[in-house]
């Protein structure tokens, strides 16, 4: 009855899981005599470096099944014959190695036969195109991520598979599903070059086992740490150097354009044979070559309803001038008599400019109006005294600066302008500015991923591992429209982490069970600030522009979503016979 539930439960689970894949293959052979071609019998098969090995059976046939990916040397031997060593017996994701072998008869022990393996793995019941691509092939590809060694394979254009949609294709960590659920079009986890064991790239008519795939599977079998510690440490600068700086602003500029990537690796024994680790880093921060200048700030008003040239108004207070001429405070042009741009600079801030007046004043049915007299505005008036009031009026440099005589030449005490109105006047002078260019990088990108795994194998026979790792992702989308008010574009970002447990249990030669455990969670985020109801935010009456550019406001498109996934399976698999692969 327990073996029952047992097996009822296994098969529960196997039904509830969804793409957890094959991460291991095996090894087949057949040994034989050299010179009577006889096949033999009790041959000791050993993988060198591990504790694994297996024997020729009464056929001469023998496999070794559950086998990570990866390169082998094996040991064949028995007594009578000459010990041979078969060198780098390639190993691959869900697939067979076949070995043909004949050992040299010898009357006494002799030197060992090393033998180039040289068999092409295979699958019997293979119906689509498989294409396993090892660490050792992966290492001497010009390529920076997995996504340029996929692109590379026949049948597949910019993430699409036969001609597919980007949405049909699986991809997989070590046998489990890693897509990204809410748009299905991409992998949440991206794991680096230097962290994949094999690469196995499936297209066609794959078994049913993939569930949801449709167009392509991508299985990314990851590296484990070794009894030697091993690490590495790459660097890289890139920029963008081109003299069509009228198409690319500022891509002369070598600091604002710099590419930086930074990738390490560390890996080795915690307990010798036992308990290994792995750990694989990198952190890429690029500028990119498409800039922004901010010649406009989101608070920036611009009016261009009227039919009068004259009456339009265009405030621009960022940091980046076009060119020389007379300005206010706000960026907005100031012409003389003519309507003209005013270039001269004393020109423009003696003869030009705002003066604030500080003065006492009362606000009555009929407005304001300047006075000092508290009781001729309460009583005559019927008015509020104000005591400090604020007046901007246009007028020059001199104007201003001589506005406090003209009030003090004021004598009539009955006048309800008397000169003890006026306190004080501050004149706001209007500049000209010079060309320069405020550049912001429009489409930036900022990565880091971490990938950390320990195995252990402190039982004969079983096997299992912690895997973590992590994504963020920070970057802007280019926007022609917010090409001179950068700070009006949303951003994008993203973190995405998983935590998986798998283990191993071989029971016997031709029979183990394996079983995949994981949680990942995604967050998604497209915003110019986190918080939806930010003070940040302004009015909707700043967002003008003319036709092609903004001229100030944001973009308030808003999104944030959080995606988790839990994922278990408990597989069980068998060697029937010889020709069961």
């Amino acid at each position: 009855m327990k073996n029952r539930i047992f097996i009822l439960l296994l098969l529960t689970n196997l039904i509830t899981s969804v793409c957890l894949s094959q991460t291991t293959g095996k090894i087949i052979g057949k040994i034989s005599d050299l010179e009577t071609s006889e096949v033999l019998i009790g041959v000791n098969i050993m993988l060198l470096g591990t504790n694994l090995g297996t024997a020729s059976d009464i056929n001469g046939d023998f496999f070794l099944l559950n086998l990570p990916p990866g390169s082998y040397d094996l040991s064949v031997g028995m007594i009578g014959y000459k010990n041979t060593v078969i060198e780098d017996v390639q190993v691959s994701v869900n697939r067979t190695t076949p070995l043909s072998l004949q050992l040299t008869p010898s009357v006494l022990e002799g030197d060992v036969v090393i033998v180039k393996a040289d068999q092409v793995s295979i699958k019997k019941d293979q119906t689509s195109s498989i294409k396993n691509i090892s660490s050792d092939q992966i290492d001497i590809m010009p390529v920076e991520n997995i996504g340029q060694i996929i692109g590379m394979q026949a049948g597949i254009v910019a993430g699409h598979f036969r001609g597919g949609r980007s949405t049909e294709v699986t991809y997989l960590v070590d046998g489990i599903k890693v897509d990204e659920v809410y748009g299905g079009s991409s992998s949440t986890i991206e794991l680096e070059t230097g962290s994949v064991s094999e690469l196995e790239i499936i297209t066609g008519t794959f078994n049913a086992e993939y569930g949801r795939a449709m167009s392509g599977v991508v299985n990314q079998v990851t590296k484990s740490g070794g009894d030697e510690f091993e690490t590495s440490l790459q660097t890289g600068y890139a920029n963008y150097i081109t003299s069509h700086v009228d198409i690319f602003p500022g891509i002369d500029h070598l600091d604002e354009n710099r590419n930086l990537d930074y990738q390490f690796q560390l890996s080795g024994p915690i307990i010798k044979s036992k308990v290994h680790f792995f750990v694989n880093y990198r952190l890429e921060d690029n500028y990119n070559h498409l800039n922004g200048l901010q010649y406009f700030n989101p608070t920036d008003l611009s009016d261009y309803l009227s039919d009068s040239s004259s009456s339009w108004l265009s405030e621009h207070t960022g940091e980046h001038e076009m060119e020389s001429h007379c300005m206010d405070s706000k960026g907005v042009v100031i012409l003389d008599e003519d309507n003209n741009f005013i270039y001269d600079k004393s020109v423009c801030i003696n003869e030009y400019g705002e003066c604030q007046i500080l003065q006492s004043v009362c606000s009555y049915d009929q407005g304001i109006m300047p006075t000092r007299n508290q009781l001729y505005c309460e009583i005559e008036l019927s008015g509020t005294f104000i005591e400090s009031y604020i007046v901007t009026e246009k007028m020059s440099k001199t104007q201003c600066m001589t506005l406090g005589i003209l009030y003090e030449n004021t004598t009539d005490l009955n006048n309800p302008y008397e000169n003890t109105t006026f306190i004080s006047g501050v004149e706001i002078g209007y500049h000209v500015g010079s060309p320069s260019d405020a550049l912001v990088p429009l489409n930036l990108t900022k990565n880091t991923s971490l990938f950390s795994k320990v195995t252990f194998n402190i039982i004969d026979g079983l096997r299992f591992s912690l895997l973590y790792s992590i994504n963020t992702n920070d970057w802007a989308e280019y926007n022609h429209y917010y090409k001179y008010n950068p700070f009006g574009m949303p951003k994008n970002e993203s973190f995405t982490s998983l935590t998986a447990l798998q283990w191993n249990y071989m029971l016997t030669r031709s029979f183990f069970i394996e079983g995949k455990h994981s949680y990942m969670s995604n967050y998604y985020g497209r915003y110019l600030f986190e918080n939806p109801l930010s003070t940040s935010y302004i009015s909707d009456n700043y967002s003008g522009g003319v036709p092609g550019f903004s001229t100030g406001g944001q973009d308030k498109s808003h999104t944030r979503r959080t995606t988790t996934e839990l994922t278990s399976s408990i597989k069980i698999n068998m060697q029937l016979n010889r020709n069961h692969s």
